[in-house]
């Protein structure tokens, strides 16, 4: 098993995210590119307008909450027994400097659960639901996402994916369907600390690193399923990066560990 092996499975997500029209906008700010979101009483205001605003989801947010663009520094609270799902691209779509709080549910079968720009934070204290190839939490540089609750990936999905100098916790679970990846930067010098359960079956990773410099610390489980045909890989990252491991990296047949 080789680590390009690996990475040439991972590039395949990667290089679907990269071609999207969102994501090429992360620097410039998303309200630019998203989609507008009609008004509805779920999630208000929506879409935001103003930089400042709160907005509040409850009940079903049927096509998703977006900032317009150059619309910062906005909170939004999803509140508990509230589901949000994507407008055929992102759930929750946020400029820079903003806040998500997730007590309820976002749902998305489009690209994004959450994507956001940068020096955001975002926390889920309850479910993220992931479909297909999709990414539960997509951000851009120096953001602060923790993971209290579950977030569930479907095939070659992603939980939550960063650019550069983000600093990502998990103290929750992160559920992998075939070929998906838990934790994900596509840049450099990333912190993540992984406190909780990150399981996956067949052709899965933990914790991936593309760029350099990345910090990485394990006290939690990182448990994953054999190769099919690529490896399953509890950590991979790249050259001047560091991985401390206090407790359990497992991987089926014909994978590896690190």
């Amino acid at each position: 098993m080789t680590r390009r092996s690996t990475l040439r499975r991972a590039d395949k997500f990667v290089s679907a995210l990269l071609q999207s029209a969102a994501v090429a906008a992360i620097a410039a700010g998303l309200g630019a590119v998203l989609p507008a979101t009609q008004a509805r009483a779920d999630c208000v205001p929506n879409p935001a307008t103003a930089s400042g605003q709160i907005v509040t989801c409850s009940g079903i947010a049927a096509a998703g909450i977006t900032a317009n663009a150059g619309v910062n520094n906005v909170t939004v609270n999803v509140l508990n027994n509230a589901t949000v799902f994507d407008n055929g691209v992102v759930a929750i779509g946020l400029n820079n400097r903003n806040t998500v709080n997730n007590q309820g549910t976002i749902n998305t079968q489009g690209v994004f659960g959450i994507a956001a720009g940068n020096n955001n934070t975002i926390t889920n204290f309850n479910e993220i639901l992931v479909g297909a190839t999709a990414a539960g939490i997509f951000v851009g540089n120096r953001n602060i996402v923790t993971n209290i609750g579950d977030i569930t990936v479907d095939v070659a999905g992603a939980g939550i994916v960063g650019v550069d100098a983000n600093t990502v916790s998990n103290s929750g679970t992160i559920n992998l369907n075939s070929g998906g990846i838990a934790i994900e930067f596509l840049g450099n010098r990333n912190i993540v600390t992984n406190s909780g359960a990150i399981t996956g079956a067949d052709a899965t990773a933990g914790i991936q690193s593309l760029g350099t410099g990345a910090t990485i610390t394990n006290n939690g489980t990182i448990v994953l399923g054999f190769a099919n045909p690529s490896p399953s890989v509890g950590v991979i990252m790249n050259d001047r990066s560091t991985l401390t491991n206090n407790n359990l990296i497992q991987v089926g047949e014909g994978s590896e560990g690190v």
